[in-house]
């Protein structure tokens, strides 16, 4: 059995964390990566589990729940591995893993997994600290995530319930995230891409909008 294989039958069952949990001894083989977060502390003020893996289970079983693509429910999976590189000196906080995490995955997957997987991973792993503070962002931040979305493999509704997922599964709830109103902006801002040459006016666009 390959990567490929172990991570399409895992996240083809009806609750993927009981795959992972029965075939933990192929998967710290296969993907070891995942495994190690076990080992990775959360902070307990914010989350319900005190490691990563536990939280990444919680959170691909609710994923599983509302779709069965591959790609989204990888992107899921994933979204936290650059937890693994975090120094155990500022443990248990993870400043910046959004970033190692775009590494952490190329490392893993490249060569091994279909491109539709990775860049889904992608968009999910860069964008879902950032989404949490969305009466803050940019305009032009805005049409950066929008992009990447839509030139992803991914919906706006699978982007937002993976961000749901992992909001729903901790202690702070981000209560201001306006899920709705993001997936309108979305889908008008998709309405007139075409005709929104470049950022700049992508930008004034999202900034009329919000």
């Amino acid at each position: 059995m390959n990567l490929e294989d172990f991570i399409i039958k895992a996240l083809s069952s009806k609750k993927p964390s009981l795959y992972f949990k029965n075939n933990k001894k192929t998967g710290k083989e296969i993907f070891p990566a995942l495994y190690k977060l076990k080992s990775v502390p959360e902070m307990k003020k914010y989350h319900f589990h005190d490691n990563t893996f536990d939280h990444l289970m919680m959170i691909i079983d609710y994923v599983a729940a509302e779709t069965d693509e591959i790609n989204v429910l990888f992107a899921a999976l994933m979204h936290d591995i650059g937890k693994l590189e975090t120094e155990e000196d500022i443990l248990p906080h993870h400043y910046a893993h959004e970033k190692v995490g775009l590494e952490k995955l190329c490392e893993i997957a490249e060569g091994k997994l279909p491109p539709e997987y990775i860049d889904s991973a992608k968009v999910v792993i860069r964008y879902h600290m950032m989404i949490k503070n969305w009466n803050q962002l940019r305009p032009g931040t805005i049409v950066d995530m929008f992009n990447a979305i839509y030139y992803s493999p991914l919906l706006i509704e699978d982007f937002l319930i993976i961000i749901k997922a992992d909001n729903m599964n901790k202690k702070n709830k981000e209560s201001d995230i306006p899920y709705d109103e993001i997936a309108k902006l979305y889908e008008n801002y998709v309405e007139e891409f075409d005709k929104l040459k470049d950022r700049n006016a992508q930008s004034l666009f999202i900034a009329g909008e919000k």
